[in-house]
């Protein structure tokens, strides 16, 4: 589950917008219509969720291949 602490009112609703649309052209589309100040919280909102999703996904990881390799190189 993604979780996102500390968001305003408009950041929450924001989101919510984001999760209710299904394909990158319906998000593209919906970006069209906010100012620049909102398109870069959209930017910034979908980075977050980006970042989360990595971290969940780091944390479910048992082994990581690639840094053994290069602290072995050391």
């Amino acid at each position: 589950m993604i979780t996102i602490d500390g968001l305003s009112k408009k950041q929450v609703a924001m989101l919510d917008k984001l999760w209710s649309l299904d394909t990158t052209a319906e998000i593209l589309e919906w970006m069209d219509t906010l100012n620049s100040t909102d398109q870069q919280m959209a930017d910034v909102l979908m980075e977050m969720i980006r970042l989360e999703v990595t971290d969940l996904e780091t944390a479910e990881m048992n082994s990581f291949p690639e840094v053994e390799k290069i602290l072995k190189n050391l």
